[in-house]
């Protein structure tokens, strides 16, 4: 599945930059592609920020709140819901294969599907964002201009 969204990401990618590009002076094309280029490395590392909140936020909230609506004290739910989202849940494991944690380690679990299912429904979101943007923008930039587009490096002269 990833190989699939690496290509559909590679082929959206150069399509975008060929979008932006499209009405750039081929002086300043370098420029323009580098600014692209610049701001579509921030989007991702930003998306990246904001889903990994997003999942561990989830994981943590709904992870306590299943350890303490279970039973377990205050303390030793914030112990154990902060041994499973610092380890990012790797200590999941260890939690599963002690009979007397192994309650803990299903909870585990299922927070860390609500904070997947809820990161992709944010992802899913952006995307939606993405493709109502692309939508407003307009079909001929030039034509919606009014006049025609002069170039500051080319200068009409009459004889």
């Amino acid at each position: 599945m990833l190989f699939l969204y690496g290509i559909g990401v590679g082929f959206a990618t150069a399509q975008v930059t060929n979008v932006v590009l499209n009405d750039v002076p081929e002086a300043s094309s370098g420029q323009a592609s580098g600014v692209q280029s610049a701001f579509r490395q921030l989007g991702s590392a930003l998306g990246i920020a904001a889903l990994t909140i997003v999942f561990f936020t989830t994981l943590s909230t709904r992870l306590n709140d299943r350890l303490t609506g279970g039973g377990l004290p205050a303390g030793e739910a914030d112990r154990l819901t902060g041994a499973v989202t610092d380890s990012a849940g790797a200590a999941i494991g260890p939690l599963a294969a002690n009979p007397q944690t192994a309650s803990v380690a299903d909870a585990g679990r299922a927070a860390m599907t609500d904070g997947v299912v809820l990161g992709g429904y944010v992802a899913a979101g952006f995307v939606l964002l993405g493709l109502i943007a692309s939508f407003l923008i307009p079909a001929s930039p030039a034509a919606a201009e009014s006049g025609t587009r002069s170039s500051p490096d080319k200068e009409l002269t009459l004889h």
